[in-house]
């Protein structure tokens, strides 16, 4: 997390799944850990340099949408992502590559 501004408490929260988890948005009785079990972790980023690393091999994520505490007012959620990613297997290495 890198700021938010004027975005309402609990909104914007990054969501861990297991790999059982169907792709695309779940449906919205399926977005909480209470009646879905293929949540890992839903967690609120809210200060600068909060974060969340995740294997993407292991889990898949997303973000939850945010809403605006002031309606008047724009919200904004800056994110930092960084992907870092290990071939599957050494034979699936580039050329000039090593693992």
């Amino acid at each position: 997390m890198m700021n938010r501004v004027n975005v309402a408490p609990n909104t914007g929260a990054s969501r861990a799944w297991t790999l059982d988890q169907p792709s695309g948005k779940p449906e919205l009785n399926h977005r909480d850990s209470e009646t879905n079990p293929n949540i890992i972790l839903e967690q609120v980023l809210e200060s600068p340099f909060d974060a969340l690393f995740v294997l993407d091999r292991e889990a898949k994520h997303e973000a939850a949408p945010f809403q605006a505490a002031d309606s008047a007012l724009e919200a904004i959620r800056d994110v930092f992502t960084f992907e870092v990613r290990r071939p599957a297997t050494p034979s699936a290495a580039s050329p000039g590559l090593s693992v």
